[in-house]
């Protein structure tokens, strides 16, 4: 028989270009090449993270990629669940593409394709791709593959999962000890799951479980940049809950089997449309006040500062809306007139703490410095000026015409660029779920909805002097800033 090499060297062919490599029933040879992937998803081909986050803008071809891998290492001894919500999406969707690799790759006699129980056997070692329904969470925990263990499952559209206990429910599908490997005296298979996604809500678990802890990355704010970017900037590693992590965004620039047509397509997207499915960026689209990527964005400051990009922050403002079973929210930012740009710097959330408590913290944070407070709490402002915080009241303006004074400060904050440090977790949560209040008709009104606003109101509190003129700001400028 010959050799891999013999035969890479009889096709005419480069080793490396090899990426799969099989030899079939009938013991001829089936090389499948690197021209048939695109080369960002290398990297899932010898990872081993327990769990691995694919996911950003559309048409970026990960699922295509995922299909291929799953067809592959079931042909070298895996079996996987397939996972959606709906059975019949799981069928219209990752089934059918699934069987199409089998056929482009010419493995339809290696396969046994079940279209009725949507089950997939590999011929040569009976190992399967199983698929199975969210909606259907019984039959999910009673599905067993043939042979082994279950050893992969990939989730597709993985925004459908709706809690972090059903994500805990698929992981113990997973548990199991192949006795098949321990009979060749093969070390146990990997474990994974794949979960591959667009962009999902702010709300959504995910965003708390995995991003929070492992994203790093800015928002990307131009196609120009995004072309730009390296296999680092679209990657993420960490552990979360005792489980090592591997994340890779990966946009319609990182798909080179799209046609012009699809390019343009997503090159002249506009609004959150480019935001969300050209550019890959978190975010949803909707009646959001402040949209992200037009009205403000995230970034990591200490990184914009070690690049000289980031301006000396000298003219401070700092505001507090007080709380209780809502939170206290305390916001300081650098507020640039000349080039239209807010620059928050940091925030400190805190529920259920008395104002001595509240004051205690922040005050090193105020650094003797006014910070103007929700005036419909006089008692609270008076609390902490006996802590020694430089506390006043803000100026909340009054409504002029037909638009009430929140809505005067919002179209204010319009006008300017607002960039949030990628720390300032809290305050960017809340500016991408800050939304316009709509009648009974689905209408938008000129008035947004009283949530998800403690910080936004702690922000325009601390520039009520310079949303509605009148009065001095006390102590606005000093060089620091954290």
């Amino acid at each position: 028989m010959q050799t891999f090499e013999e035969i890479c060297e009889r096709y005419n062919v480069d080793p490396n270009d090899v990426v799969y490599y099989f030899v079939l029933s009938d013991g001829s040879p089936r090389l499948i090449m690197r021209d048939d992937f695109n080369e960002v998803y290398s990297c899932l081909l010898d990872d081993e993270s327990d769990v691995r986050l694919i996911y950003g803008g559309r048409g970026s071809g990960k699922s295509s990629d995922e299909s291929k891998r799953c067809v592959a290492s079931t042909f070298s001894g895996h079996n996987w669940l397939v996972v959606r919500y709906y059975k019949l999406d799981l069928r219209n969707s990752c089934f059918n593409e699934i069987t199409s690799v089998i056929y482009d790759w010419g493995l339809e006699n290696e396969f046994t394709i079940d279209k009725q129980t949507m089950t997939i056997t590999c011929k040569h070692n009976n190992r399967q791709i199983l698929f199975g329904a969210l909606e259907e969470p019984r039959r999910l925990k009673s599905l067993k593959p043939k042979v082994g263990i279950l050893t992969n499952i990939y989730m597709e559209e993985a925004d459908e999962c709706p809690t972090l206990n059903t994500f805990t429910m698929l992981q113990a599908c997973l548990r199991g000890f192949d006795k098949e490997a321990y009979r060749r005296g093969d070390p146990q298979p990997h474990k994974s799951i794949d979960l591959l996604f667009n962009p999902i809500l702010p709300t959504h678990w995910m965003q708390g479980y995995f991003f929070k802890p492992l994203w790093r990355h800015p928002d990307v704010r131009s196609i120009e940049k995004l072309k730009s970017l390296t296999l680092k900037d679209k990657t993420a590693r960490g552990k979360v809950d005792g489980f090592s992590v591997f994340m890779l965004k990966t946009t319609y620039v990182d798909n080179r089997f799209l046609t012009k047509k699809d390019i343009l397509l997503r090159e002249n997207a506009t609004g959150q449309r480019m935001w969300v499915d050209t550019l890959g960026n978190q975010g949803s689209l909707g009646e959001t006040v402040f949209i992200q990527g037009e009205h403000w964005r995230t970034d990591d400051f200490d990184e914009l500062r070690a690049k000289g990009e980031l301006p000396e922050f000298w003219n401070i403002r700092q505001g507090v809306d007080f709380g209780w079973t809502n939170p206290c929210a305390y916001i300081k930012l650098h507020l640039d007139t000349q080039n239209k740009r807010i620059y928050v710097f940091d925030e400190f959330y805190i529920r259920h703490a008395t104002t001595d408590a509240f004051g205690k913290i922040i005050k090193p944070k105020c650094a003797g410095r006014v910070v103007y407070c929700d005036s419909a709490e006089p008692d609270r402002i008076n609390t902490l000026k006996r802590y020694g915080i430089a506390a006043d009241k803000c100026k909340k303006g009054k409504a002029k015409g037909n638009k009430q004074a929140v809505t005067r400060r919002i179209d204010w904050l319009h006008e300017y660029e607002i960039i949030i440090d990628y720390r300032c977790t809290n305050l960017i949560e809340e500016m991408r779920l800050y939304r316009w209040e709509t009648d009974s008709a689905g209408n938008k009104l000129e008035v947004p909805v009283k949530e998800n606003d403690h910080g936004i109101d702690a922000m325009c509190y601390a520039l009520g002097h310079d949303i509605f003129g009148g009065g001095t700001l006390a102590g606005s400028t000093y060089s620091f800033w954290r």
